[in-house]
């Protein structure tokens, strides 16, 4: 099966999905006994979990029977069906959901989340989730992992993967409240749609060591996963920084001729070594480059639109010594002072 043949096979209709299309309010067998107004616990129905959005023990759904979802393997995956209603509820398992195309909403652990192409949610086996029904070109695909898949060897070699390494210790982590859930958002990540779409195309057409080539690609998947989980960290810091630095260029615009290195760190609490390459980063120039051009641009206008006498503006401008502002002057603009206010009055 090639990756376009695989695209395709995703797209048609299922009989189950014509049904749920047909009919909102039907509910898949095995979700029945949930729904029959007779059962005695009163569970959730879909209308209910997306008008109001709420958990309770008796609406919550008890895992499904282990071999609904395991067979012969501790991996399971499939397509979720599009226009279903399904109740909150939880495994005894680790599931892996990954928008493939459109998009969807998910609700875990009481949370609302909107999901586009590309993200990818992965929750621990208690963690109390559900998909509101999906559209016709909504398309989310499935990994089911039970929990013997994950070894510490496994998780050793995920040491410097950082979040997702400290998901995964806690799934195997006995102790470890299992109901948590992390986020990735991987659309500028093709080798991730890559790696998944090998991993259904192994799975749907298993060749020899098919389990092994299985674990490969999850191990990859995974690997990549804690380096878009930290690149995607790495780029809201930096959007941070980017929304910082304007609000710091301005109040140094505003305060160069009285403001240091270590008075603007202490202002906007960042250690004064970090803000120093910050600032070098982010407009090229030094601090002490930035706040001198700050003087200077001071000192150009006042000098082409006031009367004000040079040995003023040298003081207006922060400066301490007149002669050493000449200096900076001159070798900026070629011309003394005075003779760039004459060469401006000149025009």
């Amino acid at each position: 099966m090639t990756r376009q043949e695989f695209e395709e096979a995703l797209l048609p209709l299922t009989k189950q999905e014509l049904l749920h299309q047909k009919n909102p309010a039907y509910f898949q067998e095995q979700y029945g006994r949930y729904h029959d107004p007779g059962y005695p616990a009163l569970y959730a129905r879909a209308e209910y979990i997306r008008n109001h959005v709420f958990l309770s023990e008796s609406n919550i759904m008890d895992s499904l029977p282990g071999h609904l979802h395991f067979r012969s393997s501790n991996i399971r995956l499939n397509r979720q069906d599009r226009f279903s209603d399904v109740p909150i509820h939880h495994h005894g398992y680790i599931e892996l959901n990954y928008v493939f195309s459109g998009n969807c909403t998910a609700i875990v652990n009481k949370r609302k989340i909107p999901m586009t192409a590309g993200d990818i949610c992965i929750m621990d086996r208690l963690a109390e989730h559900t998909i509101l029904p999906t559209g016709i070109d909504d398309i989310v695909l499935n990994i089911m992992l039970a929990t013997d898949y994950f070894s510490n060897t496994f998780i050793g070699s995920l040491l410097s993967g950082g979040a997702v390494a400290r998901f995964l210790a806690g799934v195997i982590d006995q102790a470890n409240e299992h109901n948590q859930y992390l986020l990735f958002h991987t659309e500028h990540d093709p080798l991730v749609k890559e790696i998944i779409e090998n991993i259904f195309i192994e799975y749907l057409n298993p060749g020899i060591c098919c389990e092994d080539v299985l674990r490969y690609y999850l191990n990859l998947l995974f690997i990549e996963l804690a380096r878009c989980y930290q690149g995607d960290m790495e780029r809201r810091h930096h959007q941070k920084n980017k929304r910082y630095i304007t609000e710091i260029l301005n109040y140094m615009e505003q305060n160069f001729s009285s403001c240091s290195l270590e008075g603007v760190a202490k202002k906007f609490n960042y250690h004064p070594n970090y803000l120093s390459r910050l600032i070098k980063s982010e407009t090229g120039l030094t601090f002490q480059e930035n706040i001198s051009e700050n003087r200077m641009n001071r000192a150009v206008f006042l000098l082409k639109n006031s009367d004000m006498p040079i040995y003023k503006i040298v003081s207006e401008c922060g400066y301490q010594n007149q002669n050493f502002f000449y200096r900076k002057f001159t070798k900026k603009f070629g011309q003394t002072p005075k003779e760039y206010r004459d060469s401006q009055s000149a025009q």
